[in-house]
C-alpha cells in the first residue's frame, strides 16, 4: 500500500480505501483558509435547497392541481420526491466510497436542478411527477455528499462542529419551503418558480463546487471492475425494493389506496417479504465479500452505535413532526393564511439552528457525547408532550413557548448522532456509520411524517364527517389533504366551530408518535456513558 503520509496537493487527496480512514484525522484539511469556507458554504447550499423542495410543494398543491388537473395524483408528489430520497441513501453512501467524490456529488446536484428544471416546466401531472423524481434521486446523493465530505475532510475533534451546520440549515430550509412556495404561488411568477429557484442558486454556487472542493478518490487505488466487485449489487437491489414497497404502503395507505384494497394489502406483502430477504442477502452476501456489504452490519453488535441510530431515527421524528403540524393548527385555530401561518414556526426553527449549533461546538469542546442525547431527548419529549395539549383557544405564545421547547430538544439531537460516531467507531468505519446514520434519519423522516399523516387525516376525517352534509365530504377530505375547499365557507358558525375543534384534536394526536420516541431515545442514551470524541486517530494501514 502506498506511504499514505505522502505529501498531497490542497486539489488532490487520494485515500486508501482499505484503511476507510479521512486522511484529515492525521494530517489536518486538505483545504482550509478562503477556499474551505467557500466549499463549505457550497455544500450546505445544497442541502438547503434539498430541505426547502422537501416542503416546497405544501403550499402550492391546490396551484398545480388546478393548473395541471389529475387530483387524484396529488399523493405522487410528495411520495416521488421521498422514495428515492430515502431509498438510495444507504447506496450512495457505499458510491462515494469507491469513486472520486467531488465528481459524484456534483453529479448529483446537476441531476437535481434538472428534475427541479421540469418539475417546474411541467405541462402535465406526469411531467410533474417525474420531475420530483428525478430531483429526489439527486437530492439523496447530495445529502449523503455534503455528510460525507465533512467526514473525511475534518478532524474528529473539529467533526462535530462542521456536521452541526446542517441541521440548521436543513431546518430553515424545509421551513422557508411553504413560505417561498406560497409567496411565488400568490404572486405574478406563479408556482412554478417555487422549483425554478433552485437553479438560481445553483448557477451561484456551481463554481465554487468546481474549484474548491478538494477532488478525494476513495478508490483510487482500485481498478473499475475492482470497484464495481465491492459494490453490493444484490443487496441494493433488494434494500430499494423494500424501501419502494414501504415508503409506498405507508404514505398512500387510507388516503390514495384503502387500508383493505388489493393494492394496499400487495404493498404490504412485498414490504413484509422483501425485509427478510434483505437481511439474508447481508448474512450470506453471496456476490460481494463480507466487507463490502450494503449494511454495515458489523455495526449492529456496537451497542453505543445502536443508540446513536435509535437517536437520529426519533431525531427525526421530534423535529419534522412540529414543522409540519404547527402551521395548520395556525391555519386552522386562528384562520391564518398558510404563508402567515409557515413564519409562525421561525421561534422553532431559531432553537433548532441555534441548539444545533451549540451541541455541535460544545460536543467538539468537551467530548463528551450523552449529555446532548440525554438533554435533548428529554425536551424533545417535554415539548411534544405540550403540543399534545393545545386546543382551539390556545394562545400563540402558548404555541411558541411549547415549540421553543421541543425545538431545543431537536436542535440538540437530529445531527449529533454523525458528530458522535468517532466516540463509538472506529475509523475505518467512519463512512459506514455514516450511511447507517443517514438511512436511520432518513427513514424517521419518512416514517414519522407518512404516520403523523395517517393521523391527522384518519381521526380528521372520522371526526368531521358526523358535522357536515353529506355532499360536503368530498370538501372535507380535500380539506385534509391540503388542496382548495371551500367548505367553512358552507357551514354555519357554530358547525364550523365544531369542525375546527375536531381538526385542532386531530392535529394534537400527530405529536403521539414524537413523545413515544423521544422517550425510546432518552431511555437508550442512557447508556452511552463516558463516550468522548477523540482529539486525534491514528490512521490504520
Amino acid at each position: 500500500m502506498p506511504d499514505q503520509t505522502e505529501k498531497r496537493s490542497s486539489d488532490e487527496c487520494t485515500i486508501s480505501p482499505d484503511a476507510g480512514t479521512p486522511e484529515s484525522d492525521a494530517k489536518g484539511r486538505p483545504v482550509t483558509g478562503w477556499r474551505w469556507a467557500v466549499s463549505v458554504a457550497a455544500v450546505l447550499s445544497s442541502t438547503f435547497l434539498f430541505a426547502l423542495d422537501t416542503t416546497v410543494v405544501a403550499n402550492v398543491q391546490a396551484n398545480i392541481v388546478r393548473d395541471l388537473g389529475e387530483i387524484d395524483k396529488l399523493p405522487w408528489l410528495g411520495a416521488a420526491f421521498v422514495l428515492p430520497a430515502a431509498a438510495l441513501q444507504l447506496p450512495w453512501t457505499k458510491s462515494y466510497g469507491l469513486v472520486n467524490l467531488k465528481w459524484l456529488y456534483i453529479t448529483h446536484v446537476v441531476l437535481f436542478e434538472a428534475g427541479s428544471a421540469l418539475a417546474g416546466a411541467a405541462p402535465t401531472m406526469n411531467a410533474m411527477i417525474v420531475g420530483r423524481a428525478m430531483a429526489g434521486f439527486g437530492a439523496s446523493g447530495m445529502y449523503v455528499g455534503g455528510i460525507t465530505y465533512f467526514n473525511v475532510t475534518t478532524t474528529p475533534n473539529e467533526r462535530p462542529i462542521y456536521v452541526s451546520l446542517i441541521s440548521p440549515v436543513w431546518g430553515l430550509g424545509t421551513v422557508l419551503g411553504p413560505i417561498v412556495g406560497g409567496a411565488f404561488a400568490d404572486s405574478s411568477a406563479t408556482w412554478r418558480w417555487g422549483f425554478y429557484i433552485n437553479l438560481v442558486v445553483f448557477v451561484v454556487s456551481a463554481p465554487a463546487m468546481l474549484f474548491t472542493l478538494p477532488s478525494i478518490d476513495l478508490g483510487a487505488e482500485l481498478t473499475w471492475w475492482e470497484r464495481a466487485s465491492r459494490f453490493d449489487w444484490l443487496g441494493c437491489g433488494v434494500f430499494c425494493g423494500w424501501c419502494i414497497a414501504f415508503i409506498m404502503a405507508i404514505n398512500f395507505g387510507g388516503t390514495h389506496y384503502a387500508w383493505d384494497s388489493a393494492d394496499e394489502i400487495t404493498l404490504w406483502v412485498f414490504t413484509g417479504v422483501l425485509l427478510p430477504v434483505f437481511a439474508l442477502t447481508q448474512w450470506f452476501h453471496p456476490f460481494v465479500a463480507r466487507e463490502f456489504r450494503l449494511y454495515p452490519t458489523q455495526l449492529l453488535r456496537n451497542w453505543r452505535f445502536m443508540v446513536l441510530q435509535i437517536c437520529a431515527f426519533a431525531g427525526a421524528g421530534v423535529t419534522y413532526i412540529p414543522i409540519f403540524y404547527i402551521p395548520l393548527f395556525f391555519q386552522f385555530a386562528r384562520g391564518e393564511s398558510s404563508l402567515e401561518a409557515a413564519v409562525r414556526l421561525l421561534p422553532f426553527v431559531f432553537m433548532v439552528v441555534f441548539f444545533s449549533l451549540a451541541s455541535g461546538y460544545l460536543m467538539s469542546r468537551a467530548g463528551y457525547i450523552s449529555p446532548w442525547f440525554i438533554a435533548g431527548s428529554a425536551l424533545g419529549l417535554a415539548g411534544a408532550a405540550m403540543l399534545y395539549t393545545l386546543d382551539s383557544d390556545s394562545s400563540a405564545s402558548r404555541v411558541y413557548g411549547y415549540s421553543v421547547v421541543v425545538g431545543i430538544g431537536g436542535g440538540a439531537t437530529l445531527m449529533s448522532s454523525f458528530g458522535a460516531t468517532p466516540a463509538v467507531v472506529a475509523p475505518n468505519e467512519a463512512l459506514d456509520a455514516v450511511g447507517a446514520l443517514s438511512v436511520a434519519q432518513g427513514m424517521g423522516l419518512v416514517f414519522f411524517i407518512s404516520v403523523a399523516g395517517i393521523i391527522y387525516q384518519s381521526l380528521g376525517y372520522s371526526s368531521i364527517a358526523p358535522l357536515v352534509p353529506a355532499d360536503k365530504l368530498q370538501d372535507a377530505r380535500d380539506l385534509l389533504a391540503g388542496s382548495s375547499s371551500n367548505l367553512f365557507a358552507t357551514l354555519d358558525g357554530g358547525t364550523a366551530s365544531r369542525v375546527t375543534d375536531a381538526i385542532v384534536k386531530a392535529l394534537d394526536n400527530t405529536y403521539l408518535p414524537a413523545v413515544a420516541v423521544a422517550s425510546l431515545s432518552l431511555l437508550c442514551s442512557l447508556t452511552l456513558g463516558a463516550a468522548k470524541v477523540p482529539k486525534e486517530t491514528v490512521v490504520a494501514g
